[in-house]
């Protein structure tokens, strides 16, 4: 094989292995992302939940 071939091809797997990289690296980052939402989508409604006792709790209170 000529040397500028296998240059040519250490290139171009090269690449392919540095885009395939890339990739892996964004699809983590977009998984954990999803799951940083997920946990504030939780603590929201936990937040709700505890408000909506609260509110009872006052109520409750000025009802006696």
């Amino acid at each position: 094989m000529r040397p500028s071939l296998v240059y040519l091809f250490v290139g171009f797997f090269a690449s392919i292995l540095l885009l395939a990289g890339v990739g892996a690296y964004w699809y983590r980052t977009f998984q954990n992302w999803n799951e940083a939402t997920r946990v504030q989508e939780h603590n929201y409604e936990i937040l709700q939940s505890t408000e909506n006792v609260l509110s009872l709790l006052k109520d409750i209170e000025v009802g006696q």
